[in-house]
């Protein structure tokens, strides 16, 4: 093994040398130093920290040595070395070098008064570095954070490499004035479209009052008590009993969600009653647990038996899935996902836009920034329910502050046309109405949308002319392709974070050889002999190697599980 990883480091050309990693040490010793005075003073301010003083500290460290971007090249020298020769420990102990190593390289990429006016550095108790924050540390140490506050910092430096045209699109800009202050833009031209259905593909309704005549209202005092979360779930059984196939159940947040679940399991007759109507299924924050309970949603769904999802608004089922067709049919939304304030980024961010509001009035403040960070994540959530034309479904908002004006107006288009606030028996009347009538109207098969609508590909019959027709060029035919099944797309990205997280660059480099290998030959028992090595090698469970069965041609599964349970 030794050999083989002295031949992939060549292969690589890492070259790290002694007097390289002699330096780096010396820096992250003096860096360590410099890093605790710097905790203590940020623990005693109580004032914003600029993202240069983090830069003036690096700098500190640096004299009599060498530039930082040296530093950024030999750190991902001795990562990649990390990675290649010592396996997934090796790896695992590399993430304080890898916090460090980006850090460095925002710092040295940034401009200086970017660095004072549009990033703060804050210190945070624990491990809690976050995606939308550098942190240079991953331990369970206090680690410091240096976020960026203001979106246009990117747009500025890709407007200052001399683009002529810059397009922003994507279903979740609006309210596009509050876009535009964001990244401090003037935006020659802007543009809000329709949706691509008709107002009758939809039903959406508000629910100021629930089963039982109790006022259904999320906020932090309202949501824990008992006859709200009855209230709230026997509202959510009424109505998707009247609906077909996948129902999806949106909280603003996890607190609210495990709450209100772990009240309805205790209970026992909200949560019992659900299950009657649909198999179902939680959002788990694990990811090794997340696409298996997706899976099992898919094929409940399939299976014609219906499920129902409960979720959480910004998080993993909210943003970025493609719930097709049955897949959801309707989407509950019971509370507004306002962030939360205690988080130091939120605190900052909105004190970061009060700033800038003071020096230009036309810009957005710090509240006017954190209510549209709200309505993008109901938004995010309710299109969940309509993926293409032909598609249809019905929207619930189970919160009293939704029938609000000033709050409706916030949500999309598509949405806010056809919202009614109805009583709750005038919902579920509705309700039975619409999909009685949309299972016949809106079931019409794929080959007849418009063609100026969705995804469009010419049928390849088309494209012949007739030689009678001469010049007069036949109108081509579109059809809209039909979507991946979900269940495919979770499968393949499940299996895409496997060979993330427990194999090695190396290991998967191998996978692929491996995988290549079987498609060219189509020996299943070579590829599964790979398979096993590289478990052997590494933390691939057998629950993992399970996954790779949904990529292999049809007949080969059986094989490939045969060799597999003869293997155990």
């Amino acid at each position: 093994m030794k050999d083989e990883s002295q031949d992939v480091l060549q292969e690589m050309k890492i070259d790290v040398s002694l007097e390289d990693l002699a330096l780096l040490k010396e820096f992250l010793m003096k860096l360590e130093d410099k890093a605790m005075a710097f905790a203590k003073d940020l623990r005693q301010s109580f004032n914003p920290v600029p993202g240069s003083r983090l830069l003036d500290l690096v700098r500190e460290c640096l004299v009599g040595l060498t530039q930082i971007p040296w530093l950024v090249t030999s750190a991902g020298k001795v990562l990649d070395v990390l990675e290649v020769s010592g396996g997934m420990t090796s790896r695992k102990s590399g993430r304080g070098l890898r916090a460090i190593s980006e850090t460095l390289r925002i710092l040295t990429n940034s401009n200086y008064g970017d660095l004072c006016e549009h990033y703060n550095v804050f210190l945070s108790e624990g491990n809690s570095s976050s995606s939308s924050s550098s942190s240079a540390s991953s331990s369970s140490a206090a680690a410091f954070n240096l976020i960026c506050l203001h979106s246009g910092v990117a747009l500025k430096s890709l407007i200052g490499c001399g683009v002529r045209s810059v397009i922003l699109t994507s279903g979740t800009l609006s309210p596009l004035p509050q876009t535009a202050s964001e990244f401090d833009v003037h935006f020659g031209v802007q543009f809000s479209g329709d949706h691509v259905i008709g107002k009758g593909q939809v039903l959406a309704r508000v629910l100021s009052h629930g089963r039982g005549k109790e006022r259904l209202l999320s906020t932090f005092e309202h949501r824990s008590k008992p006859e709200y979360m009855i209230s709230l779930g026997s509202t959510i059984v009424a109505l998707a009993d009247r609906v077909p196939d996948g129902v999806l159940v949106f909280f603003p947040s996890y607190a609210a969600m495990s709450g209100c679940v772990a009240h309805w399991q205790s209970e026992g007759s909200v949560w019992a009653e659900l299950n009657r109507i649909k198999t179902v299924f939680v959002e788990p924050r694990e990811k090794a647990n997340f696409f298996q309970t997706l899976d099992q949603f898919a094929q409940k769904v399939e299976s014609g038996s219906g499920a129902l999802l409960i979720a959480v608004c910004r998080g993993k089922v909210s943003e970025g899935m493609n719930f097709t067709d049955k897949m959801a049919r309707a989407v509950f939304l019971t509370g507004i996902p306002f962030p939360n304030k205690q988080d130091p980024k939120i605190r900052l961010k909105m004190s970061h836009e009060d700033r800038m509001r003071a020096e230009r009035r036309e810009l957005q403040t710090g509240n006017e920034w954190y209510r549209v960070q709200a309505y993008r994540g109901v938004n995010q959530a309710l299109g969940r329910v309509i993926r293409h034309a032909n598609d249809y479904g019905a929207v619930f908002l189970l919160d009293a502050r939704f029938g609000d004006k000033s709050i409706s107006v916030s949500l999309a288009k598509w949405v806010s046309g056809v919202l009614l606030a109805k009583s709750f028996e005038e919902c579920v009347a509705d309700t039975a109405k619409f999909f009685k009538t949309a299972t016949v109207s809106y079931a019409a098969p794929l080959d007849k949308p418009k063609a100026s609508l969705g995804r469009v590909r010419c049928s390849s019959s088309d494209k012949k002319l007739s030689s009678t027709q001469g010049s007069q060029v036949k109108p081509k035919k579109f059809v809209l392709k039909k979507p991946v099944d979900i269940s495919v797309r979770y499968k393949a990205t499940a299996l895409s974070t496997v060979l993330k997280d427990q194999l090695t660059k190396e290991q998967r480099l191998a996978f692929k050889k491996a995988l290549c290998s079987y498609k060219e030959t189509r020996n299943v028992k070579s590829f599964l002999e790979s398979l096993q090595l590289l478990q052997s090698q590494s933390s691939l469970s057998t629950e993992s190697l399970q996954l790779f069965k949904d990529f292999l041609y049809e007949e080969d599964v059986a094989l490939f599980e045969e060799c597999l349970f003869h293997n155990a």
